[in-house]
């Protein structure tokens, strides 16, 4: 359920091999769409942001259990 918190909302698309988005980044209610990571080399976000997370949704789970960087 919405807390009635502000949402913040925040998009990365990137080929990145380091994580461009840090935990310590991130507060109260935030929707992350990481779109970019899509190999083992690619990693857009720190560790601590997917651990954390409520929910975390992929288009194909075998396809990103197999390409992930995250």
């Amino acid at each position: 359920p919405y807390s009635g918190e502000p949402l913040q909302t925040i998009f990365t698309a990137t080929t990145s091999a380091s994580p461009v988005l840090r935990e310590d980044e991130l507060s109260g209610a935030t929707r992350v769409s990481a779109l970019g990571s899509n190999a083992l080399i690619r990693r857009e976000l720190e560790s601590g942001i997917l651990s954390k997370a409520r929910i975390v949704t992929v288009d194909d789970l075998e396809v990103a259990q197999a390409e992930c960087g995250n």
